[in-house]
């Protein structure tokens, strides 16, 4: 009977706490034996870090300004810190501490002190996940011949990489975004009448830019529009029919583009991952060929009997026989932004040029892009 006398006095005074707080004339009202702690605003601060600190982990001391706490009405419970950098560790990842943070003249519960760690951009070195990116210069002939690279890892390690024998490094090594080639049938058409947009252009690359910004498969041009369609490749290809005057492009196989991408990497020597060290990432190596800014006559001969024929050397060919050919015009090659050139034209055409003119039901429109300024005259045949 004791037991049940205090049940029914404690759950009493729950209910005239409860009552006299959600008290709606007086507004919130607290007993006066009832008393809440605020927990202040835990503090955060920033704590710029190295790629090599990320890698091999570090114990930084970190000492705070007193005055920047005084203006903000704050105050700690130390003055130093030692803020551990786990290997691994991600940018934007927090090291806190618990329980030392104050706000003055408060008699608050005390809240915490956050560092944000924030990852310094390297001069050589980039980092992707668990992955990590070395770009590496060699010359032509390294390309050609084979190349062995010294690195210097982010530990102070030195790892030697070299090429296969008989490896050539291709542009598609060296190459970003790069593509495998669309696929035309030509007097072919797929799902017609099931468009997902329209162009009329005569530009084929805009086409294939906004089908890799829509996630679009292909289209199919006829006469002067280009018809786009958001069906998957598959079921393009299988839904192939003839269709006199038409063209159908479907964009590549990802197979086909991923194989592209490939890069030579040395495996297991990336970043570690947090929590779990015997986890790694891959190095990848950017190979850029430095080409020669200029090439005599005699090494020019000397590359052309040893290297294989090709167009190169057709070229030369053709330029030894166009004396004796009337027909042929010797012209000179300059250096041209396509950018520019095209912005040009559509200056000097008005903005009426095919490829400005966008019309993809509904959907947004491309701008034109122009600003003054007239293209150079080109010389009359």
């Amino acid at each position: 009977a004791l037991a049940a006398q205090v049940v029914t006095s404690a759950w009493a005074h729950v209910a005239e706490c409860c009552v006299r707080f959600m008290d709606g004339r007086h507004g919130p009202a607290v007993p006066e034996h009832c008393s809440f702690s605020r927990r202040p605003q835990d503090l955060v601060l920033p704590l710029d870090v190295t790629l090599e600190e990320l890698y091999c982990g570090a114990l930084r001391r970190v000492k705070l300004n007193q005055a920047q706490l005084r203006r903000a009405s704050r105050s700690v419970s130390q003055d130093t810190f030692l803020v551990r950098v786990e290997r691994g560790a991600e940018d934007g990842q927090q090291v806190t501490f618990r329980g030392v943070a104050f706000e003055q003249g408060t008699g608050d519960v005390p809240g915490d002190v956050s560092f944000v760690l924030q990852e310094r951009r390297h001069a050589r070195w980039q980092r992707r996940g668990l992955d990590l990116y070395l770009e590496c210069t060699i010359t032509l002939l390294e390309a050609l011949a084979g190349y062995q690279v010294a690195v210097e890892h982010l530990d102070r390690r030195t790892l030697y990489v070299k090429s296969r024998p008989g490896e050539v490094v291709r542009p598609q090594n060296i190459l970003h975004g790069v593509e495998a080639d669309w696929q035309r049938f030509d007097n072919t058409d797929a799902f017609p009448g099931q468009d997902a947009g329209h162009l009329k252009t005569g530009d084929l690359e805009a086409c294939k830019d906004i089908c890799r910004r829509k996630a679009y498969s292909g289209f199919t041009f006829w006469e002067d529009t280009a018809y786009f369609r958001s069906q998957d490749r598959t079921a393009l290809l299988d839904s192939k029919q003839k269709s006199r005057g038409s063209t159908l492009f479907v964009c590549p196989d990802p197979k086909d583009t991923a194989s592209l991408r490939v890069r030579r990497a040395v495996r297991c020597e990336g970043m570690p991952a947090l929590g779990h060290p015997q986890i790694r990432g891959n190095l990848f190596l950017l190979l850029r060929v430095q080409l020669p800014k200029h090439i005599d006559d005699m090494s020019a001969r000397v590359l052309l009997d040893i290297l294989p024929s090709g167009g190169a050397a057709g070229a030369q060919d053709s330029m030894a026989s166009a004396p004796s050919e009337p027909t042929l015009e010797e012209l000179e090659l300059c250096d041209l932004d396509p950018t520019e050139s095209r912005r040009r034209h559509h200056i000097a055409t008005g903005g009426n040029d095919d490829a400005s003119r966008v019309v993809n039901d509904g959907r947004d429109e491309a701008h034109p892009a122009g600003s003054p300024g007239p293209p150079p005259p080109c010389p009359q045949m």
